[in-house]
């Protein structure tokens, strides 16, 4: 009552920030600041235009008699629909990699940008690609010339770049942890159920349920890849 504090707001600020208890009991904590998506997660494009790619495993299967082999899963990730396509490979080197590539874009025919990790076989894959690609462009016509497929690689210590399809492979693997419980299934089970657990990740819902009762369907990549299997749009194809 007896004196005026000058700049009184900034001296209670500066103790209240230099009070121990009083940050922890007042302050926020530090979030992280999400940088803008790349271009190639927002653009408007057909399914598996860009893709991400990862392998995932080993898996413990019975091909023939009782001894167990190793199997691993290479996962296609759509970047905008976050649709999911797998393909089973039983080694992890250039000529299964890309095999399993050759397989998804037989099935696929619109994927031109793929990205993934710095994988020893997905760079050596990637320059047999390439070198196939330019003899392809030599020798063929423009028409062939069209069918390459761009590949980037993420930099160097920077599994963060990963997390599109570092997620669906962390769901991957909790439904594989409840399917193949008990001794190694064989590859015929095995890639079954790959397979359903694959239709069931397609299936999953992109956006909240609304809250009216008129729209009770939420968006699946399903719905971007067989929009006849919506309930909404079968009665069209009938």
């Amino acid at each position: 009552r007896a004196f005026w504090i000058l700049c009184g707001l900034q001296a209670t600020k500066s103790a209240i920030s230099k009070c121990i208890r009083c940050q922890k009991l007042k302050k926020k904590p530090c979030e992280q600041k999400m940088a803008p998506l790349p271009s190639f997660r927002v653009s408007t494009t057909g399914p598996f235009h860009n893709c991400g790619l990862d392998l995932m495993g080993p898996f413990m299967v019975k091909l023939n008699g009782r001894a167990n082999h190793k199997v691993w899963v290479a996962v296609f990730i759509c970047m905008e629909s976050r649709a999911v396509h797998t393909e089973a490979v039983f080694k992890i080197d250039a000529d299964s990699a890309i095999n399993a590539i050759v397989r998804f874009k037989a099935r696929r025919p619109g994927v031109k940008y793929m990205f993934s990790d710095r994988g020893t076989n997905f760079v050596a894959a990637n320059s047999i690609l390439r070198k196939e690609v330019e003899e392809l462009n030599e020798n063929s016509a423009s028409k062939l010339m069209e069918e390459g497929i761009e590949w980037s690689f993420n930099p160097a210590n920077a599994p963060h770049r990963g997390g599109a399809w570092e997620r669906i492979i962390g769901l991957f693997k909790k439904h594989l942890s409840a399917a193949l419980l008990g001794d190694a299934p064989k590859y015929d089970t095995f890639n079954t159920t790959v397979t359903e657990i694959e239709s069931i990740m397609n299936r999953r819902p992109l956006t909240q349920i609304s809250t009216d009762s008129r729209d009770n369907k939420a968006i699946t990549p399903m719905d971007l890849l067989c929009p006849a299997t919506s309930p909404a749009d079968r009665r069209i194809f009938v």
